[in-house]
């Protein structure tokens, strides 16, 4: 199987684990569908700490999904944290390489369908929100999910990220540049989309002018009121 003919088996495992959404019969009162928040992020902002607050605004027993999600995949699928990491937003071939290095025989591409399938079973509870890993696109379509992008220009993520880990400016500028691209790769390589689209999102926030608690509570504002 070549490249692009097993690139287009894993796009469609991804998409087999969606269940369409059915319309209900019309009923006299109607349970509300379970809500779920995705941010995705450009490199260098702190979209964990976005989510964590959001999280806290919204109340019990909402909770937010970054790195947690990892433990998540692996719990749920039987496999090892450093090796679901290995795969989460990284360009193939580094990939490829860091499974290897962990004596893993888990194929590469069956790890961001582990991904989608447990971003869908916490979609399907609600009150999930899901940090990076492609939620946006994993959902897409899906009325009861409300798709952020936290957005800065690259000097000013270059400053955050150097601040925020001790590396130099130079070193911080590369590191957040290779990021992005990877996380471009992925998004584009499993899900045919570019990240940066804004019009994949419902509320696009500029992290220059804002601090984490006004990004919480203008995304905790897209959630229907009761």
């Amino acid at each position: 199987m070549d490249a692009i003919e097993s690139l287009s088996v894993v796009r469609g495992a991804i998409r087999a684990t969606a269940v369409p959404e059915r319309s209900a019969p019309s009923r006299p009162a109607q349970r509300a569908a379970p809500q779920v928040i995705t941010i995705s992020r450009q490199a260098g902002i702190e979209a964990g700490a976005v989510g964590q607050a959001t999280a806290v605004l919204l109340g019990t027993p909402w909770q937010s999904y970054d790195r947690q999600l990892i433990d998540c995949v692996a719990r749920e699928h039987h496999l090892s944290p450093a090796v679901v990491t290995s795969r989460d937003e990284h360009d193939e071939s580094l990939v490829e390489h860091a499974m290897h290095g962990l004596g893993s025989t888990v194929p590469t591409e069956v790890i961001p369908v582990k991904i989608a399938q447990t971003i869908r079973r916490l979609a399907d509870e609600g009150h999930a929100i899901i940090v990076g890993r492609g939620g946006q696109f994993v959902l897409a379509g899906r009325e009861s999910a409300h798709h952020v992008r936290l957005i800065a220009t690259e000097p000013w993520r270059v400053e955050a990220f150097a601040a925020a880990t001790g590396v130099s400016r130079a070193e911080a500028r590369k590191t957040v540049r290779r990021i992005d691209a990877d996380r471009t790769r992925y998004i584009k390589a499993h899900f045919n989309h570019n990240p940066g689209d804004p019009l994949a999102y419902d509320l696009v926030l500029n992290m220059e002018h804002l601090d984490v608690g006004q990004a919480s509570r203008a995304i905790a504002a897209l959630l229907p009121t009761a």
